[in-house]
């Protein structure tokens, strides 16, 4: 059987090598048809080698999208710090939402693919998006929302639920990259666009008591 140029490369790189090349173009293949709509034959297809091939690195296609979850995740560090255990302040609560609110719109705009790939499954009802909102999403809000509820120990936040302000701020973010993901964002101006540090004064200052009282 004859091998195609891209295959002939592939086979001459290393393992793992041929391994991260083979999960980024599931990555693609899966956002574009989903779990189910992605047979071995066109993941095969699309990284440019045979179903052999594909076969020798991923038992199967279940074990090919574990995989790519792992490689996402990977993928994703947030570099933000835990909630302190102490007392904070304004301005190093501001740069913590700050942080978080930049690296994730920064990562999505950077890699739509995976936005549109954890829509697949979550439509397919497929455990990796269960997985994902656990091993990605779920440290994200407990961080926030210790983050929220040492605010509110030290009276600089008014009494609301920590979860739902946490699942508010997260929100926000979230919609606002989706948005631009999906409709070009048609409602800001270009020159407002990417620029989160609005979201995150207009989510402190509705969490922080009136100082003008």
């Amino acid at each position: 059987m004859k091998t195609t140029a891209t295959e002939r490369r592939t086979i001459q790189l290393s393992g793992e090598q041929r391994k991260q090349e083979i999960l980024r173009s599931a990555v693609r293949t899966f956002s574009d048809w989903g779990f189910r709509g992605s047979t071995t034959k066109r993941l095969a297809g699309e990284a440019g080698i045979s179903e052999a091939l594909l076969y020798r690195y991923f038992k199967n296609k279940e074990e090919l999208y574990k995989a790519v979850l792992d490689y996402l995740l990977e993928s994703f560090r947030l570099s933000f710090p835990e909630a302190p255990d102490g007392t904070c302040s304004d301005s190093a609560d501001r740069a913590f939402f700050l942080n978080i609110a930049q690296e994730t719109e920064r990562h999505f705009l950077k890699q739509p693919e995976e936005v549109r790939m954890l829509l697949h499954a979550a439509l397919e009802h497929h455990e990796l998006a269960e997985q994902y909102f656990h091993r990605q999403y779920r440290p994200i809000y407990e961080s926030v929302t210790a983050r929220i509820q040492t605010g509110q120990r030290e009276g600089r936040y008014r009494e609301v639920s920590p979860a739902v302000a946490a699942r508010s701020f997260i929100g926000m973010i979230n919609y606002n990259t989706l948005v631009q993901l999906l409709f070009a964002d048609r409602v800001l101006p270009n020159w407002q666009r990417g620029d989160v540090t609005q979201f995150v004064d207009v989510f402190l200052n509705g969490i922080s008591h009136d100082k003008s009282q």
